[in-house]
């Protein structure tokens, strides 16, 4: 009887002051789909997840009765309770959004700021990036990638990305495919030689538990003497996402008779709202290194 008394009164003070687990998947109203990206926020505090692409969520919440807001691009906001361990969210259109996106052409969802610190050819240098869910009411290629880089002297590079955007969540297992479409036109000066490249290339990228493989397809045209179709090759890389917010992708390029690689290092912090990495890239003879700072800001 002790015993029993004794469990109760633990169970009770466990209740009362300790936190509380709520998982549940977020569907669409009107056709009763899955909902991925939704944001959920418990209310009055900073503690925040989204749902993932099977629109399942998991939230550890600060308070044993906590408030949760449910809220998307389009989507009407809801604030509700949660009374149950596992709950089924609708989320109905909001129509006025709606138009006012379609008006708009463009809604962003957030921006990202980054400055990149390079070795050797650019020590300095500005990246941009703007998420655009929609165009027109159509979802298609989602992210810009705008980088800028210069040693202001005769080096300069500049690239151009347009990828589906990866909205990561490591709490489950993507399984999809982006495509990116890539320009990136660079001048190089090393040992009184001049380069000019301009490259593009359209990757497909496959995600599938937690690995990045990428196969693609590129031109590139060198000191402005030849056009973009005299110098194709081929684009595959491979990647993986960790449990620890970190990715870790190498790239490789097959041009006619030499090699372009890059490898990629980025860890995450707080969510993924910041982000520091380390870029080493070797283009033939040229060498390449950056050091880069991202910082995420949700609107």
């Amino acid at each position: 009887m002790r015993l029993l008394i004794l469990t109760l009164i633990l169970t009770v003070t466990f209740n009362a002051f300790g936190q509380r687990t709520i998982e549940g998947e977020v569907r669409l109203k009107d056709d009763n789909s899955d909902l991925p990206g939704v944001s959920i926020i418990e209310k009055g505090t900073d503690n925040r997840v989204n749902s993932n692409v099977d629109g399942k969520f998991r939230i550890t919440c600060n308070s044993t009765n906590p408030s949760l807001e449910f809220s998307a691009i389009g989507l009407k906001t809801i604030i509700l309770t949660a009374d149950k361990d596992y709950m089924t969210v609708y989320l109905e259109t909001d129509e006025e959004q709606l138009k006012e996106k379609i008006r708009f052409g463009i809604y962003p969802e957030y921006t990202s700021i980054g400055f990149n610190s390079g070795l050797n050819f650019t020590p300095i240098g500005v990246n941009l990036r703007n998420a655009l869910p929609v165009i027109f009411g159509v979802k298609v290629l989602t992210t810009t990638d705008i980088t800028y880089r210069t040693d202001l002297n005769k080096n300069k590079f500049i690239n151009v990305r347009l990828q589906k955007d990866r909205l990561i969540d490591f709490s489950y297992n993507a399984r999809h495919i982006n495509l990116t479409l890539g320009y990136n036109k660079r001048n190089i000066s090393k040992n009184n030689d001049n380069w000019n490249t301009e490259e593009f290339t359209i990757i497909p990228e496959l995600e599938f538990d937690g690995f990045l493989f990428l196969l693609g397809y590129g031109r590139q045209s060198i000191n402005n003497i030849e056009t973009l179709k005299s110098n194709e090759g081929i684009v595959f890389g491979l990647g993986k996402y960790f449990n620890w917010n970190a990715t870790l992708i190498g790239t490789a390029k097959k041009w006619n008779g030499y090699w372009q690689t890059e490898f990629q290092f980025i860890k995450g912090f707080d969510k993924n709202d910041f982000e520091f990495g380390i870029r080493f890239e070797t283009l033939d003879t040229y060498r390449e290194m950056d050091l880069m700072v991202l910082y995420r800001i949700h609107y």
